[in-house]
């Protein structure tokens, strides 16, 4: 169980509550606002119409003030709700030790990547498929990553079907992922191939690269960063909505994946930086361990509480209940936030002795976004930006 599960069971047990698996879904993690809105909130243990009858209802509070999963620091009941703030510092350091954010896979191929337990109802041409063949392609890949990357073992005996069709009786699935098409502009089902609109893609992307290309990159860079942006930059537009649903593309290219990937390269240079400056003697290395606690800026607590802590709950859901969707879009919302944070929030500042504890738990919380945003890319088959 993640932490995050673990400290909902025990709000639920603090409120003896009988059905945990039900009233799971009252307890909700908010996403934004946090100092004024709170982290969490559900419905007052006073309301009998929710809970029902209670042993102790006026123990319950008492109770959640002793919950150690995720420190509470503040209760508010205000008009039937209960809202908790989690103590920061401690929530943070209890979760990196427990390592949960799930190992890289390694380098993925996308097309050959799929578990032998995930099966498409579409034979793919390279250079023929139409753009819902390729959100199937892409998905399916999404899924047999995500399965493998949570310890899914074809032991199990689950056979998954992925397509816009439910597959014959007569085979051997047990679970069927239905795939909604892509339409036009026009709301017309699309009939361009997926080459041509990563065509289309890469020409629209080159000309705003032009802004971007360094005066000294080399034809040969230049032409694999805009590969490595186009491939992504498609498969975000094709995988971003829910795969049930049918999604559309428009005449103008996004830039969602370009954003995603223009972020994760800030965070290497500012990672390479740092680790230049400890050879050249200017920081001192990491430490085996840093102070999470001095992470006390808002847009810290936003990442962390938002995009790290629910990390390894969104790669369940987008392997048990299918809902890959979630990856990218997780991508777009860190990035965002991270955006905000650089922005506003200097990592490397001057070398100076009260300062150097800071860097540090900055530095080391760059890894571990790093991590997250590399393993999210990693189970989509894409590569990362290795400089802006």
């Amino acid at each position: 169980m993640t932490l995050l599960g673990e400290f909902k069971r025990d709000i639920l047990n603090c409120i003896d509550s009988e059905d945990t698996v039900k009233n799971t879904n009252l307890i909700r993690r908010h996403d934004k606002h946090l100092s004024k809105a709170g982290d969490f909130s559900f419905p007052s243990w006073e309301n009998s119409k929710v809970w029902g009858p209670l042993n102790d209802p006026g123990a319950v509070e008492a109770r959640l003030k002793c919950v150690t999963s995720l420190v509470i620091d503040k209760i508010f009941v205000r008009k039937g709700t209960c809202i908790l703030h989690i103590d920061r510092g401690t929530a943070m350091q209890k979760f990196f030790m427990r390592e949960e954010v799930p190992e890289m896979l390694g380098d993925i191929k996308l097309v050959d990547r799929v578990v032998e337990a995930v099966r498409m109802d579409c034979v793919l041409e390279p250079g023929r498929e139409d753009l819902t063949a390729g959100r199937v392609k892409f998905l399916a890949g999404m899924l047999g990553n995500c399965l493998e990357r949570l310890g899914y073992s074809d032991q199990t005996g689950e056979v998954f079907s992925i397509g816009t069709k439910p597959p014959s009786h007569d085979l051997d699935v047990t679970k069927f992922v239905q795939v909604g098409p892509v339409l036009s502009s026009e709301g017309k089902k699309s009939e361009a191939s997926l080459q041509q609109y990563y065509e289309k893609v890469f020409s629209k992307l080159e000309l705003l690269d032009q802004e971007r290309c360094e005066p000294d990159e080399t034809e040969e860079a230049c032409e694999l960063r805009l590969r490595i942006l186009t491939s992504a930059q498609v498969q975000f537009d094709l995988t971003s909505t829910s795969p049930a649903v049918q999604t559309s593309i428009s005449d103008s290219v996004s830039s969602t994946a370009v954003f995603v990937l223009y972020n994760s390269a800030r965070i290497s240079q500012i990672i390479n930086s740092f680790e230049y400056s400890v050879g050249e003697g200017l920081y001192p290395p990491l430490p085996a361990q840093v102070d999470w606690t001095l992470l006390d800026e808002e847009e810290e607590w936003e990442i962390f509480f938002s995009y790290i802590l629910p990390y390894r709950d969104i790669l369940e859901e987008a392997a048990v209940e299918f809902k890959l969707h979630r990856i990218p879009l997780h991508l777009i919302g860190l990035s965002n936030c991270l955006s905000r944070y650089y922005s506003r929030v200097k990592v490397l500042r001057d070398p100076l002795p009260k300062l150097i504890p800071v860097i540090h738990a900055r530095i080391q919380f760059l890894l571990e976004i790093q991590r997250i945003v590399s393993s999210s890319l990693n189970i989509m088959g894409l590569q990362n930006l290795k400089k802006m």
